[in-house]
């Protein structure tokens, strides 16, 4: 349902004439996998995901400001930009996340409780960020690709010809467990000086 509104939204953006972008999880921002999955253990001592193959982009908050900033350099109208992003394997991230909150809070590992419950109906192991119909309107830049309405238009640099498997979470750069770590960290440091809850 999000992957559908979010396309409605997108195709309404540039229909009126302006630029979008496109990227994955903004690490810590609201409604994100890694505060969601902490608030799960604080408050219940357990972690509930649908499969731990699923792979997704993420990205920090700095990476996502400097992209819209970047984006809007370049935009002309009706262009969706897309950052060129690691993505994390969730098991990694169920690894890491309750090895770096027990040592920062105290909270005991042994006691956190991961279950599956499988994919939902329409969920996708990994996650596109393009469809095989943008392809041949997808300029590649250094650190974005760009689909760009006008076929006359190209922002290409180097060779470009992005593939579906380019923008697939699947066969991203994987985050490693140490870039993990510090986005948990930072994540747990927000949270500290919010005065939330954190490990009680």
């Amino acid at each position: 349902v999000l992957g559908s509104t979010k396309l409605i939204a997108e195709k309404a953006t540039a229909n009126a004439g302006y630029t979008s972008v496109r990227f994955g999880n903004v690490a810590g921002s609201r409604g994100s996998v890694i505060p969601v999955l902490m608030d799960e253990m604080f408050r219940y001592k357990r972690l509930t995901i649908t499969d731990s193959r699923v792979t997704r982009f993420l990205m920090t908050l700095e990476d996502a400001v400097g992209f819209v900033l970047r984006a809007t350099s370049l935009a002309v109208g009706k262009d969706v930009f897309i950052l060129k992003m690691k993505a994390l394997k969730l098991s990694d991230l169920v690894e890491v996340l309750v090895s770096e909150v027990s040592r920062q809070t105290g909270l005991d590992s042994d006691r956190i409780e991961v279950t599956e419950t499988g994919l939902v109906s329409g969920e996708k192991l990994h996650e596109e960020l393009a469809t095989y119909e943008e392809l041949a309107h997808i300029s590649e830049l250094a650190d974005m690709y760009v689909v760009t309405k006008d076929r006359g238009r190209n922002l290409s640099v180097g060779t470009g010809g992005a593939t579906l498997q380019d923008l697939s979470s699947e066969h991203a750069d994987r985050l490693s467990r140490h870039d993990l770590s510090k986005m948990i960290r930072s994540v747990l440091d927000n949270m500290k000086h919010l005065s939330l809850d954190v490990g009680k």
